[in-house]
């Protein structure tokens, strides 16, 4: 059995994503967005390097939100082994930093940032304590892994905890000298950690928004302005070129709406409107038919998703 997971985005990057593109955002929230958008680009990087230099891949778990204790922590790679687990955090840290007396220091401003290794060794430490509760004696390694060749450490501590740029290549094909012929007690464990992911929506960072103040329309996948021409089945960006089949961009503009206002009842004339009427009520109508579960008859007639709205809307 084999579990692998991609890096997904962060639900709160998704709705700061959508929010980007159909009302101004404050400097603060423009700089969460930001700061999301480039840890989630980091984490798809580094899996990507895993996956073309890892000759027999580990079990991989991505993006866990674990509580050990009444304490939340989170992990941006889990790889498991055979005879140890690599807890891993990612960062797309750019620009120059360095390392004084355990702490980080921007050099250009000389101020002091959060350390990343007090943050990996607490998450390294609630994590050991939960693989004791679950009863599981393995082996845990921490390491904070800097993907971002635009990132320099200067002072940085040898025999550290620490993957800077030019150390990556060399650290996973390290990995391929750990045995991956895992057992039945690896693969449990896996499931458990994924089954313990901590799930809550609450969304704490987020501003605050309304349908009515939001601007309406289909947003291009690729360069995020909104779409201005149909022809036939396809819909056109004049932005980029861009062409998408029209029933795909209304079925993300529906898991957009859906995922901005999960308690709102969708209809076809609710997603023409959300549309800015580009699509015809019938194509509409057609695609929430062959994508959602229709409750009621008539007129009182809405749609629901059958299963989880997926993610990945834009991000």
């Amino acid at each position: 059995m084999s579990i692998h997971h991609k890096p997904r985005p962060p639900v709160e990057l998704q709705i700061l994503e959508c929010l980007n593109v159909r009302m101004n955002l404050s400097t603060d929230d423009q700089l969460t967005y930001k700061n999301l958008k480039k840890g989630h680009l980091g984490e798809l990087k580094f899996s990507r390097m895993l996956e073309k230099t890892l000759t027999k891949p580990p079990l991989l778990l991505y993006d866990l939100s674990l509580q050990q204790n009444n304490s939340k922590f989170q992990i941006d790679c889990l790889p498991i082994f055979n005879y140890k687990i690599l807890l891993l955090e990612i960062k797309n840290f750019e620009g120059n930093f360095y390392f004084h007396n355990d702490n980080w220091y921007v050099v250009e401003t000389r101020k002091e940032i959060r350390s990343p290794l007090m943050q990996l060794k607490r998450s390294e430490l609630l994590l050991k304590e939960l693989l004791q509760k679950l009863d599981h004696k393995i082996q845990v390694e921490s390491y904070v892994i800097f993907v971002n060749q635009e990132f320099t450490l200067y002072q940085a501590p040898i025999n550290s905890s620490i993957i800077l740029p030019t150390q990556v290549n060399r650290f996973i094909k390290k990995l391929n000298n750990q045995p991956t012929n895992l057992n039945r007690r690896r693969t449990k464990l896996a499931n458990q950690l994924t089954d313990l992911h901590l799930t809550d929506s609450s969304h704490t960072h987020l501003p605050e928004y309304t349908y009515e103040k939001l601007k309406k329309g289909i947003v291009c996948k690729n360069c995020f302005a909104f779409y201005t021409l149909i022809s036939n089945s396809n819909i056109k960006c004049t932005s980029c070129g861009t062409q998408e089949k029209i029933r795909t961009a209304i079925l993300r503009n529906i898991k957009e709406l859906h995922l901005l206002f999960p308690n709102l009842k969708i209809t076809t004339s609710l997603i023409h409107e959300w549309s800015d009427a580009i699509a015809s009520k019938r194509v509409i109508r057609n695609t929430l038919r062959d994508n959602l579960t229709p409750v009621g008859n008539g007129n009182s007639t809405y749609y629901v998703f059958t299963t989880t709205t997926p993610t990945f809307i834009y991000t």
